[in-house]
């Protein structure tokens, strides 16, 4: 009985060590982003330029950027549809993608955060 309570003991120690996940203030986060992407559409496509097979062709459904906490910083996180067109020439139909932008920049387009 002593050897279990010394184990749970030794776990809920080590758990209890872990980081405290502890919210930002949006108004921090907000700084940190820069101010807000208006031209947001255009640095997203441009940014797809060189990453998809035939950019020119493709159909874009955007959502308006928020300020969120990406990895630790403030940026600005938008959703964005694209249906483009595969080496084949057919569309292959809206896949959802994800874009970060801090200070005009974009930092990437990635299907998941």
């Amino acid at each position: 009985m002593k050897k279990f309570i010394t184990i749970l003991f030794i776990t809920f120690f080590i758990v209890s060590c872990g980081p405290v996940y502890t919210p930002r203030d949006p108004a921090e986060l907000a700084q940190e982003a820069g101010s807000y992407p208006y031209n947001y559409q255009t640095l997203v496509k441009q940014y797809l330029e060189d990453k998809l097979f035939d950019p020119y062709t493709a159909y874009y459904k955007f959502e308006s950027p928020s300020v969120s906490n990406y990895k630790n910083y403030g940026a600005w996180v938008g959703k964005v549809m694209i249906n483009a067109k595969n080496r084949m020439g057919g569309y292959t139909g809206y896949t959802s993608y994800w874009y970060i932008i801090v200070n005009g920049n974009v930092l990437g387009v990635t299907e998941y955060l």
